[in-house]
């Protein structure tokens, strides 16, 4: 019987699990799962087949076909491929996490001392995307593999783009290129909301605008959260990994032996960096626009915020 597992229950790997638990229930396959903190399993568990194995140690994963992983960083990646391929994990790693393509090289080579096969997976869209099955999934890898998963990249995305082989630069540079194009949105729109409140313009009123004229789901969903002001990061992108990938943009070229100056974001990382000071890592990236309006001469916040230790 073939297994399937997901390493990784942040948010995005709670909307996604619940999808190749269906997929698994419905083709006779066993479902795993594994997080480091499992408490996790507690607000898994209604929304996935109940014979969902909930493992209590990463190596317990080791038997399966094809495990998934979704993890903060490249180090924590690393780790998660390491230990499985000590464990003698001979299967398909998909890596759906936000790393450096060097990161993806090395995962590849470790993978590949077992004979096990590495893809670099990363997705774009937000949890709510991932629930609703509207991710944009990008992969690259052993093309055999590629179509092996494929069914299963189906379950939670609107579109899956094979980007070929090379996994230490296709997929993830790719990956890096549109999180900075949504980090350089949460900038501009933190720098325009400042100004239109600094200036008298109704902050509702620029959100209807940007909705009528904007209406792409990065431009909608960050411009209601900076209107609104509520920057919880449950369900969304906190600010630990958009510091992460802020630096992993400002990285990826010159890890590639082509340095590209990356002003904008240069920027956002330092106003995330001022967010994290005023409200905690816990916070939406988004609460990078808490900084802008501090630059304003506004109150950095216009409701109260759960601030992390």
């Amino acid at each position: 019987m073939t297994k399937i597992a997901y390493a990784g229950l942040g948010n995005m790997g709670l909307a996604i699990a619940p999808h190749l638990s269906k997929w698994a229930k419905e083709n006779g396959a066993q479902f795993a799962v594994w997080n480091r903190t499992q408490a996790k399993y507690d607000e898994l568990r209604p929304n996935v087949a109940e014979d969902t194995q909930c493992a209590t140690d990463l190596k317990d994963l080791a038997d399966s076909d094809i495990v998934f992983l979704s993890v903060l960083n490249d180090a924590a990646t690393q780790s998660v491929v390491q230990t499985l391929t000590d464990a003698g994990f001979k299967g398909i790693f998909v890596d759906q996490s936000s790393v450096q393509p060097n990161t993806s090289s090395a995962n590849c080579e470790t993978a590949a001392k077992t004979g096990a096969k590495y893809l670099a997976a990363p997705v774009f869209g937000r949890p709510d995307a991932a629930a609703a099955a509207q991710l944009i999934q990008v992969v690259a890898g052993d093309q055999e593999a590629i179509k092996s998963v494929k069914p299963l990249l189906d379950t939670s995305a609107r579109i899956v783009l094979n980007l070929g082989t090379e996994v230490y630069k296709a997929a993830n540079t790719l990956k890096l290129m549109g999180n900075a194009m949504i980090l350089g949105v949460i900038e501009l729109l933190g720098e325009t909301f400042a100004l239109g409140e600094a200036t008298g313009i109704d902050s509702h009123v620029f959100q209807q605008f940007i909705e009528a004229f904007f209406p792409t789901p990065s431009f909608k969903a960050y411009s209601k959260k900076i209107e609104g002001g509520n920057f919880d990061g449950k369900g969304g992108f906190r600010l630990e990994g958009g510091l992460k990938d802020a630096n992993n943009i400002l990285g990826v070229g010159a890890s590639l032996g082509k340095p590209v100056p990356m002003p904008t974001i240069e920027i956002a990382k330092k106003n995330m960096e001022r967010a994290a000071e005023l409200g905690g890592k816990d916070m939406d990236w988004s609460s990078l626009s808490a900084v802008l309006r501090e630059n304003a001469g506004l109150p950095p916040f216009k409701v109260e915020q759960k601030k992390s230790s």
